[in-house]
């Protein structure tokens, strides 16, 4: 299930960003092993919490379609040199940022178990990423 981000305009919160295939040598990267949870989520979820959650995904979006710029996050700069879509699963809104970063760590523990892509029954689940 994809989100649209336009909706979530001002809105401080917790996102996930979900990508159609999994990011290779994500767990390499991150200087971890294969598996385990990362610092923003999994080989195939990306985490995030921002005071203004359409202008973080705005910049991951940036990123994604220009991987040589600083935009978004590196995992979504990777994501774009791979050349795999993605789209965001879940938004908690949460304007305390104490908050956010406590939500944001809990859903960075297991991100399949909060995102609405991996949580949706299969025919609901979306066809192709929209980036």
């Amino acid at each position: 299930m994809a989100l649209d981000p336009t909706r979530y305009r001002g809105v401080p919160g917790v996102y996930i960003l979900h990508f159609e295939r999994p990011i290779a040598d994500y767990a390499t990267d991150r200087g971890m092993l294969a598996g385990l949870p990362g610092a923003y989520g999994d080989e195939q979820h990306y985490v995030g919490e921002a005071s203004n959650v359409r202008k973080r995904v705005h910049s991951h979006i940036q990123g994604w379609a220009r991987p040589d710029t600083q935009r978004g996050a590196a995992f979504t700069r990777r994501a774009g040199r791979q050349g795999i879509p993605f789209h965001l699963a879940f938004v908690q809104e949460e304007p305390d940022p104490d908050r956010r970063l406590a939500i944001e760590q809990e859903v960075q523990l297991d991100p399949r178990r909060w995102c609405l892509t991996c949580t949706a029954p299969a025919d609901d689940a979306p066809g192709e990423g929209l980036w």
